[in-house]
């Protein structure tokens, strides 16, 4: 089938389609994992706030440990102020004890939210400090590590790209 039978056909429309659902259903995605609410969605998808709390309720009604998980950060995060990582970093939140809902709810975001990234972040860490310890010790001539999120880069001269990708 050509491109301009599949278009006659309407086929082109339908892929269309598709990636504007797969493109917003990421970003739901990620905003959900990342400890956003209603809010976070309407205004990265464009939907109102309705849309956005039935599709959150989609979301965690599909993925009841989810709902569990969240709940159980958020009841963490109130009972202690804090919130912590996997490897026992703990974020105070200021605003868990306030009076002023969305104060209130921004605590609760970074509650649900700090296992997930602060854990990433730790790893990381972790990563680049174990990365450097092996270049040092192999005398490769490598460096210049760069971190970005949950990114490690590392510089070398071409012709020592395989050893460094084989010893590390």
């Amino acid at each position: 089938m050509t491109a301009k039978q599949a278009d006659a056909a309407g086929l082109l429309d339908c892929r269309k389609e598709y990636d504007k659902f797969r493109k917003a259903a990421k970003i739901v995605w990620w905003v959900v994992l990342f400890g956003g609410g209603e809010g976070k969605i309407a205004q990265a998808t464009g939907k109102n706030l309705t849309e956005a709390a039935d599709i959150m309720e989609v979301v965690l009604g599909a993925f009841p440990g989810l709902r569990r998980m969240f709940g159980y950060l958020e009841r963490a995060a109130l009972d202690k102020g804090y919130a912590c990582n996997d490897y026992g970093r703990r974020r105070f939140l200021a605003g868990i004890r306030s009076e002023k809902v969305g104060i209130q709810n921004e605590a609760l975001r970074q509650g649900r939210n700090t296992p997930i990234q602060g854990s990433a972040a730790d790893i990381t860490l972790i990563a680049a400090a174990r990365l450097e310890r092996r270049l040092e010790k192999l005398k490769l001539k490598a460096g210049s590590e760069l971190e970005i999120h949950d990114d490690l880069t590392v510089e070398t001269r071409y012709k020592d790209c395989y050893d460094v990708i084989v010893s590390c």
